[in-house]
C-alpha cells in the first residue's frame, strides 16, 4: 500500500434499481482501479440481472477520476450512456493504446481485425450518474478523505500508469505460415491420447507430458483462472485429407492477470511464451491454448470466445478448458468457420492422476483416454 495522499476524494453511491426505499450503498474511492461487476474478485460485487463480470472499472489519473468501459459490452447491451461521445472521452485499443479522435467509427484504425473491442475512458464529475447493467445505477459524490493506492494484483483492466502512458501490447502470431506434414493418425503411439468425438471435424492428439503439465498447473491454482498455450505439430492425414494437431508440450502463461473468473495474457506473458518457445521448443507451433474454470464447469465464456476468435483463429487451433474442482476438461475446436458448440462440450474427460504417493513412492500410472466420458 502506497503512502496516502490527502486531497478532495470521491465516493460512489450504488443504487439497486426497483428496490423501493432501500438506501444506496456508499463506496469510498480509495484505490485505482476500482472494479465493479458480478465477479467475486471485484471491489464492488453486484448480484443482479445482466451484470457482466468486470463490466467496468474506475481509475484515478492524476487528480481526476475516470470510468473505463468495454465498448463491446456496451454495444451488445445497447447502453447509450457509453456509446454517445462527450467532451473529454478517450478511446483505447488494448493492443495499440490511446487512439486519435474517431471519425464516425468505434474501430481501431491500426488493427487488421476490425472487430477488436475498444475501451472508453471518460472523466467523472461530482453529480454524474451512470448505469452498471440493467439493475444498478451509480452516482458520483464528493468525499473529503485521504486517497490510498490499493491496486488489485489480479485485474484484467490496465492500471492507471498504462492508461497515462500505454505501451504496445504484443500478441501471438495468428497468421504465421504453418508447417504441415503428411502423416497417418498416430493411433499406435501409446504416449498420445486421442480426443475424437463424432461431432468434431478432426481428432486432437495430446502427449501425456502436455496433459500432465496442464493438469498440474490447473490443480495448483484452484482459487483463480490460469492458462497457457499448447505447442505441437500440424499433420495432414493423406487418406482423409484432414488437418489435425498433435499437442506435444504446454507453456504456462506467466505474468498473466489472474482472477477468480477471468485470465488475461499480458504483454509480458506473450513475450515470455515467445522466448520459451524459441529457446526450448524450437520447431513446434502454437496449436491452441488452455485455461481453467475453477468450479465453473466446462464451456467458453464471451471473453474466452473473444480470445479464441482473435488470437487462435487458425482452423486447427484448439481451446482446452479445465475445471480443477471437478477434475474434468474438454476441448473446443473450429468447424466450418465457427467454434463448435462453445456452451456444450463434446466428450468431457477426466484429468489424469499426477500426484505422488506417500513417502516419495510413485503411484501406478493411470492412463485415461481423452475420449473417456465422465459418468
Amino acid at each position: 500500500m502506497a503512502e496516502s495522499v490527502t486531497q478532495q476524494g470521491y465516493a460512489l453511491a450504488i443504487h439497486a434499481l426497483g428496490s423501493g426505499q432501500v438506501a444506496p450503498v456508499v463506496y469510498d474511492l480509495i484505490g485505482s482501479p476500482t472494479e465493479i461487476g458480478s465477479a467475486y474478485g471485484n471491489h464492488i460485487v453486484l448480484d443482479g440481472p445482466d451484470v457482466e463480470p468486470y463490466h467496468l472499472s474506475v481509475h484515478r489519473l492524476g487528480s481526476r477520476w475516470h470510468v473505463l468501459v468495454d465498448q463491446s459490452v456496451a454495444q451488445r447491451r445497447g447502453e447509450s450512456t457509453w456509446l454517445e461521445r462527450r467532451r473529454g472521452d478517450t478511446l483505447y485499443c488494448p493492443r495499440h493504446g490511446e487512439l486519435p479522435p474517431p471519425q464516425g467509427s468505434n474501430r481501431c484504425p491500426f488493427c487488421s481485425d476490425s472487430s477488436r473491442t475498444l475501451w472508453l475512458l471518460r472523466p467523472l464529475e461530482v453529480g454524474d450518474v451512470f448505469p452498471v447493467g440493467e439493475g444498478f445505477a451509480v452516482s458520483v459524490l464528493p468525499q473529503g478523505r485521504p486517497d490510498l493506492e490499493t491496486d488489485s494484483p489480479f485485474s484484467p483492466w490496465p492500471d492507471s500508469f498504462w492508461l497515462e502512458s500505454p505501451a504496445f501490447v504484443a500478441a501471438p502470431p495468428t497468421d504465421e505460415e504453418p508447417v504441415v506434414t503428411d502423416r497417418d493418425y498416430p493411433f499406435h503411439d501409446s504416449n498420445l491420447w486421442c480426443w475424437d468425438p463424432p461431432e468434431s471435424p478432426f481428432p486432437v492428439f495430446m502427449h501425456q507430458r502436455a496433459n500432465s503439465h496442464t493438469t498440474r498447473h490447473a490443480r495448483g491454482s484452484r482459487d483463480r483462472e490460469v492458462g497457457g498455450v499448447l505447442l505441437g505439430h500440424i499433420y495432414r492425414d493423406p487418406e482423409d485429407d484432414v488437418l489435425y494437431p498433435v499437442i506435444s508440450h504446454a507453456i504456462s502463461g506467466r505474468f498473466a492477470a489472474e482472477a477468480p473468473g477471468h485470465v488475461t495474457f499480458t504483454c509480458e506473458t506473450w513475450l515470455d511464451i515467445d522466448r520459451q518457445r524459441e529457446e526450448r521448443y524450437s520447431g513446434r507451433q502454437i496449436v491452441g491454448w488452455y485455461h481453467t474454470h475453477p468450479g465453473l464447469d466446462i464451456f467458453l465464456s464471451e471473453w474466452d470466445l473473444f480470445v479464441h476468435r482473435h488470437f487462435f483463429r487458425q482452423p486447427w487451433h484448439v481451446a482446452l478448458v479445465i475445471d480443477p474442482h471437478q477434475d474434468t476438461a474438454g476441448f473446443f475446436v473450429w468447424s466450418q468457420g465457427q467454434v463448435l458448440d462453445p456452451l456444450r462440450p463434446h466428450q468431457v474427460f477426466t484429468l489424469a492422476d499426477t500426484e505422488d504417493g506417500a513417502k516419495g513412492e510413485s503411484l501406478p500410472r493411470v492412463r485415461i483416454k481423452l475420449g473417456q466420458r465422465v459418468t
